[in-house]
């Protein structure tokens, strides 16, 4: 049953010293880009509907205000005041927006919006230098009680010529979709069906059974040894993901009901890479092959080892079913399409020229490029001009093979400012190694990439560098060898969103500053990430007011669920990592048995910079050795509260491990099931 935990007989002395109440941390820029989600009826008190003390004044000089104007008042010293009172009539969690008109250098960069709510207060310094006018964007979300005593406080003790006053939102959430990207596909895990063949199950680092989900597959190895599952929904596409022994290629006979279907052609080209940091020496054991078949709910799919079948094992983690959506249409006239300039898409010639002459037609035109259903191939980087939006027929119809050497460096696509990139696939089709800068889409600020399927790419698939007010959302990214997502140096503002990431060769989804100081304000929210081979699911290091919430993060080989930490990494040490806000994610079955440091939840203070946040209200469900580690300079401003351990590893829930002298973390009241 539940309980408070003390996490080990170290944790329950901290816990009886450090019981106290959490330490809530003022949030320098402590805003979050909106996305939507269900709300029950919004209450919104404007600047005019306020309670003002001291001297303010009304104007409408900058555009994209609420209601009728704004207000402000001079920098000072905390005298004039104004207050947003809304009427609550429903006590509950309510997520409270802030809304201000277009920003200006003699704005505050460090507006004090205090949060007063049913039990407490937290401060949220804005700069309003940058804040993008016209939008709703996230303060924080809080208890109120119903009724009127809950409110909002602007002060003028702020830098700056002025301070401004515009508009509050208060909206309660009453339909909040549960942690993780909304997924159109089923897994069926080949452990849980039937089967005469071996089924495999570890936590050893190294083995099969270790990156598989779950950390269970089957292993047929014998003429008719079998894997069969029943379907329990109509599909037309079956995925599988798969292992065979390195150097190998052959078939495995798929049936349905009985019948066999097909031979499915398997290799392990790109599996079975070297590593010496692993037991055997090698790991990414496992590729995936998607199958057209038309399957009706009940139906019995089996893979089976026949006497053609001439591979000596074949391990399988799962299979997958999913309905191919119908292809989108070109819009409306005025795009331009590849194929009026030259590209096929019925064939593998080269269609970069093609593809490039589109572009620069469409940049001193509509600034819109159309890719139609088809295969095209690329030989070379496509760098786009700002300002343009390349969109094809859907992931599934819309490919680009990235046929570019592994020798050359170079992304598929370079974008550049304010461009967007949707519904297309793009796919690596050369090379089996890590290789940094072959990237799938290199990002500028304002970008969008939206609806994208990247795979095999040799670097990271998604990635920015100083890219403010980037959106990537709705993305798959699968069988990168390197980070999958990564946002780095000074981005600000990016919000990635509804993206599954799986058998990633680094991080899953990270954002790392490295030694530069201003990346702040992004936030990863309601995306999956599994069967990381390498490098951990999700990662904070360095920055200030990033945030993680609602993911799902599972079956992290070989690191930690979520990492959260100040290093220096490749004399690039990072600055700070403060006011980071980790909650409401299920972090499930991560981490290693061989290396402490690697738990589910991972606090590292590699160097001794400031590492503050906090981590609440996540899931920890059957972690493989510890719950959360923290290590080297981590504790004291590090709260770690409300959270739930459901099956805990035999390392326990709580580890500290080199934590330097004087460190010590908040613990409060964390629930062990």
């Amino acid at each position: 049953m539940g309980k408070i935990m003390g996490m080990g007989t170290q944790s329950t002395k901290l816990l009886n010293l450090l019981l106290v109440t959490a330490v809530l941390f003022v949030m320098m820029f402590g805003i979050l880009p909106y996305s939507n989600v269900a709300h029950a009826a919004e209450t919104v008190v404007d600047n005019t509907s306020a309670e003002l003390t001291g001297t303010w004044t009304t104007a409408t000089a900058n555009a994209n205000y609420y209601g009728a104007n704004y207000s402000y008042s001079n920098s000072g010293t905390g005298t004039d005041k104004i207050r947003w009172r809304p009427t609550i009539t429903t006590v509950g969690d309510y997520s409270v927006y802030v809304r201000l008109p277009n920003g200006g250098t003699s704005r505050a960069t460090n507006a004090p919006f205090t949060i007063y709510y049913n039990g407490g207060s937290q401060t949220y310094y804005i700069n309003e230098q940058s804040i993008w006018g016209g939008q709703w964007v996230l303060l924080g979300t809080h208890n109120f009680a119903a009724g009127t005593s809950g409110y909002v406080e602007l002060t003028d003790n702020a830098n700056g010529t002025y301070v401004i006053a515009d508009a509050i939102k208060f909206t309660q959430d009453v339909s909040v979709q549960s942690p993780g990207a909304t997924i159109p596909w089923t897994t069926f895990e080949a452990e849980d069906g039937s089967t005469n063949g071996t089924v495999l199950s570890s936590v050893t680092l190294g083995n099969l059974a270790y990156e598989a989900s779950g950390r269970k597959a089957v292993t047929l190895d014998a003429v008719g040894k079998y894997v069969q599952i029943t379907s329990n929904r109509s599909a037309d596409r079956l995925t599988i993901r798969y292992s065979i022994p390195k150097d190998t290629s052959g078939t495995l006979s798929l049936y349905i009901n009985g019948v066999h279907k097909q031979d499915l052609s398997l290799n392990s080209a790109r599996t079975w890479r070297t590593q010496t940091a692993v037991t055997g020496g090698y790991f990414r054991f496992y590729d995936e092959i998607i199958v057209t078949e038309t399957i009706s709910s009940g139906d019995v799919i089996k893979l089976q080892k026949d006497s053609g079948d001439t591979v000596s094992s074949y391990t399988i983690d799962f299979f997958e079913l999913e309905t191919r959506p119908a292809a989108l249409t070109v819009p409306d006239g005025s795009w331009l399409s590849i194929t009026d300039y030259g590209a096929t898409g019925t064939d593998t010639s080269d269609d970069y020229t093609a593809i490039t002459n589109t572009i620069t037609a469409a940049n001193s035109g509509n600034k819109k490029v159309w890719i139609p259903a088809g295969t095209y191939y690329i030989s070379d980087q496509i760098t786009v001009p700002a300002g343009i939006t390349i969109a094809g027929a859907g992931m599934w119809y819309s490919v680009i093979n990235k046929n570019i050497p592994a020798t050359s460096v170079k992304k598929a696509f370079s974008l550049g400012d304010s461009d967007t990139i949707k519904n297309i696939k793009i796919s690596d089709i050369q090379g089996n190694n890590r290789i940094n800068g072959h990237e799938g889409i290199r990002l500028a600020s304002n970008s969008t990439v939206d609806g994208v399927w990247l795979e095999n790419t040799f670097g990271a698939g998604i990635i920015g560098f100083s890219t403010p007010n980037v959106v990537i959302k709705n993305n798959r990214v699968r069988g990168t060898f390197a980070d999958a997502i990564h946002l780095a140096r000074n981005t600000q503002f990016a919000l990635a969103e509804n993206n599954t990431v799986r058998n990633a060769g680094d991080d899953g989804m990270a954002m790392v500053p490295y030694d530069e100081l201003y990346n702040y304000n992004n936030t990863y929210r309601y995306n999956t990430v599994e069967n990381n081979y390498w490098g951990r699911g999700m990662t904070i290091i360095g920055g200030n007011a990033n945030t993680l919430e609602y993911n799902v993060i599972k079956d992290s080989a070989w690191s930690a669920g979520i990492m959260l930490g100040v290093e220096n990494y490749l004399n690039q040490p990072v600055d700070h990592n403060t006011n980071f806000l980790v909650q409401y994610n299920d972090v499930i079955r991560s981490g290693q048995t061989n290396n402490n440091s690697y738990s589910a939840i991972w606090v590292y203070g590699g160097i001794d910079k400031p590492l503050a946040g906090n981590i609440q209200y996540n899931h920890v469900i059957d972690e493989v050795k510890h719950g959360i580690t923290l290590q080297g300079y981590a504790g004291n401003s590090v709260n770690i509260k409300y959270n739930t351990f459901e099956a805990p590893g035999p390392g326990g829930l709580y580890i500290i491990t080199g934590l330097q002298p004087g460190y010590t973390p908040v613990v409060l009241d964390n629930i062990l099931k």
